[in-house]
């Protein structure tokens, strides 16, 4: 193949690399910026749409949220394609500080006792035999909980990465300009000459 590499990359190589990349994330999170600000559309839509895809990283839907985001997107006028890339606000290292929030906060919004349930054997058998019935006692305070939550991260995405396309937008129209006039002055010397 034209791209693929001479000696292959041990397992353990990707798993480093999903964890910690070995460009930095400096330059992961640089490179995500620009993906970002090159994504079509006004500042307002994009950031709407990455508003729309912290939302719903915070709710318990685990296997929707990318649908869920592109509808919440769709609905409010926000750049679906935008809304992809907030559903990482939602990943592996943040999940479970997403799930233990949401669930405390449902549980104090639902007026539920902060005393934990104890596994015992009925539960356990319950879950074996029932699963649906034994997570609906989780179900409810996780999005009840995530709400609020998720409102709140929406809130705190949606004006920094506003600035920030409008920022990289305004910086590549420059340069865009800057290019097309120096071709313009390459040209008419050429056809002075």
């Amino acid at each position: 193949m034209l791209f693929r590499r001479r000696t292959k990359k041990p397992i353990f190589a990707h798993i480093r690399d999903f964890l910690w990349p070995s460009s930095g994330w400096a330059r992961s999170l640089n490179y995500l910026r620009h993906r970002i600000g090159r994504i079509s559309g006004s500042p307002h839509n994009i950031a709407i749409g990455m508003a729309c895809g912290a939302f719903v990283s915070f709710t318990p839907f685990l296997g929707a949220h990318l649908l869920l985001a592109a509808l919440i997107a769709w609905i409010l006028s926000g750049n679906i394609v935008s809304s992809a890339v907030g559903t990482l606000v939602g990943n592996p290292w943040t999940f479970p500080l997403i799930w233990i929030a949401d669930y405390r906060l449902g549980r104090w919004i639902l007026g539920a006792s902060q005393v934990a349930h104890e596994p015992t054997a009925r539960s356990f058998r319950l879950m074996m035999e029932h699963p649906l019935d034994a997570l609906e006692p989780i179900f409810w305070p996780l999005l009840i909980g995530s709400i609020p939550l998720g409102l709140v991260a929406a809130l705190i995405i949606y004006w920094p990465v506003r600035g920030v396309v409008a920022e990289y937008q305004i910086k590549r129209l420059e340069r865009l300009k800057k290019k097309r006039d120096e071709r313009g002055v390459s040209s008419g010397e050429r056809l002075a000459s």
